[in-house]
């Protein structure tokens, strides 16, 4: 297993050399587009502005004007309507480590931007069009039936003024067979700016694909990390931009081969946040995941204070790991340290169930 409190210099040496393909995101207007033409078919990616390209989605997929579809889009974004189609006015993103990246509409074009040249327009949702808010599982550390840890991502479904649903990180899972708490996980922190990110918050999210996702400073786990001697002083809720970029059907597919797949490819898109399963996948046995089984990749932005950007001047990043705990380390936990673009697995309700009764998880 990888040490990652160790390892994290060399990704950030890697970081700061490797200009991403987010960097790249300058194409210009589409005046077509701006005049209201049909977007690109489903299933293609575009060569012009990708923030025009989702209004033109969605106005395609609602039966919506194109101004309403801009209204929308914006919305979900976070962003004025303007900057649809001007967020080249806004400061270039260089993406040479995290300076630059902000929480605007040039950030959330370059995201989308990537996502598009790898999955088209297939996946762009806006609003409650949406396919899927199931609980998804994000993260299974399994040694046997009486020890093992995971995180569930639930929310209530409950929409708030801001069109945002307040998604809340459920952990469980047992120690000698006795319950577990959040006193018995392995945390460890990403410390940039004065705000400590663990990858583990509560976190509001507006609907849609792609979507804006605000932590506050003062979260759930804010006090934990108080009470295992990390600083938390009175920090601004910071935000981020994610994509999902990758929607796999596993339906009928052997657990055991699958995860040992994901495994084995765990960085094909980059670096994750954290290791979607830690186990041996012959625990699973000849277990099959049931129809409705999905696996999801999603790209995230790195954070920045909400509603500014991350700049030179003060830049400070830490990483650390305050405790250890029983079960074997994963492979990564914030592998993706001052990552201007982070992975992240997760798999659905339906797959996660079906995993839970293979490995005899109440």
């Amino acid at each position: 297993m990888i040490n990652n409190f160790i390892a994290w210099p060399s990704r950030l040496t890697r970081t700061l050399l490797l200009p991403l393909l987010l960097a790249a995101c300058s194409v210009g207007e589409d005046t077509a587009r701006d005049r209201g033409a049909g977007a690109a078919p489903d299933g293609a990616a575009t060569s012009g502005n990708p923030l025009e390209t989702l209004a033109q989605s969605h106005a395609k997929r609602a039966g919506i004007s194109v101004g309403e579809a801009r209204q929308a889009a914006a919305r979900q974004l976070g962003i004025p309507v303007a900057d649809l189609r001007n967020y080249q006015n806004q400061p270039e993103v260089t993406l040479v480590g995290t300076q630059g990246i902000g929480d605007n509409a040039r950030t959330a074009a370059a995201l989308l931007d990537k996502g598009m040249l790898q999955s088209g327009q297939s996946l762009l949702r806006v609003g409650s069009d949406v396919a899927d808010e199931s609980p998804r599982l994000v993260s299974l550390n399994f040694k046997n039936a009486t020890n093992y840890e995971f995180y569930l991502d639930s929310t209530d479904g409950t929409v708030n003024a801001a069109g945002q649903l307040r998604w809340d990180p459920v952990y469980g899972g047992l120690v000698k067979g006795n319950p577990r708490t959040l006193d018995n996980a392995r945390i460890c922190h990403e410390s940039v700016n004065g705000f400590n990110y663990t990858g583990r918050e509560d976190y509001l999210r507006t609907r849609g694909n792609p979507a804006r996702i605000e932590i506050s400073g003062s979260n759930k786990l804010s006090s934990l990390l108080q009470g295992r001697g990390v600083a938390v002083g009175p920090t601004p809720k910071v935000a981020l931009f994610e994509f999902t970029f990758k929607e796999q059907d596993i339906s009928n597919r052997s657990m055991a081969d699958f995860v040992r797949e994901l495994q084995a490819n765990e960085h094909e898109f980059g670096s994750v946040v954290h290791s979607l399963f830690t186990l041996n996948p012959k625990a699973l046995g000849a277990s099959t995941f049931p129809p409705g089984s999905r696996f999801y990749v999603h790209w995230q932005t790195h954070f920045a204070k909400a509603g500014g950007a991350q700049t030179m001047t003060g830049f400070q990043g830490t990483f650390d790991c305050k405790s250890e705990n029983d079960l074997d380390k994963p492979r990564d936990t914030l592998g993706a340290f001052m990552q201007p673009v982070r992975v992240r697995h997760s798999i659905n309700a339906t797959a996660w169930n079906a995993m839970k009764s293979a490995l005899n998880i109440p």
